[in-house]
């Protein structure tokens, strides 16, 4: 019993350190999204999007950790105007259900009104049939990089209406 109890609380607080940590490096990328206040047309193709406020563009990624002799996945998804942790899940696979369950997190916790954008990568989580049907069902906007270089995500795709 004293055993489990230690272990959970290394495991909360090694959540509490990896969420402070994906908190701080989404400050370091304040620079990266001040330009869509900025612009009128982001880098999402989508003409006249202007992200002023909360809840009007999502960003969604995920991120391995190592741990131990292997690694965790944090699944992510930020507010772009805010820089918040709006959903986020950890789990052992990088697959559509975990993150599925960081958006099923994120919209038990904020109301959306239809026309979000949500934006992503094109990786397999986020361009399963699984994972498209609940932001299509909450009336979100689709986004997704259109191809990826050396592990980085390279320019829009256009916006598919959800």
């Amino acid at each position: 019993m004293r055993l489990t109890v230690v272990l959970f609380s290394v495991i909360a607080l090694t959540l509490a350190a990896l969420v402070s940590a994906f908190a701080q490096e989404s400050r370091r990328l304040e620079n990266l999204y001040a330009p869509l206040k900025r612009r009128a047309v982001p880098p999402l193709a989508l003409p006249g999007l202007v992200v002023d406020g909360v809840n009007q563009l999502w960003v969604a990624g995920i991120a391995h950790i190592p741990f131990c002799d292997d690694f965790l996945y944090l699944a992510v998804i930020l507010d772009a105007h805010s820089r918040q942790l709006v959903g986020w899940q950890v789990g052992d696979i990088p697959e559509s259900s975990l993150a599925l369950a960081a958006l099923k997190r994120a919209l038990a916790q904020h109301s959306v009104q239809p026309g979000i954008v949500h934006h992503s990568e094109r990786g397999e989580p986020y361009a399963s049939q699984d994972y498209l049907a609940l932001p299509q069902e909450n009336g979100f906007v689709i986004s997704m990089c259109n191809r990826r270089r050396a592990g980085k995500a390279v320019g829009p795709k256009a916006a598919v209406a959800g």
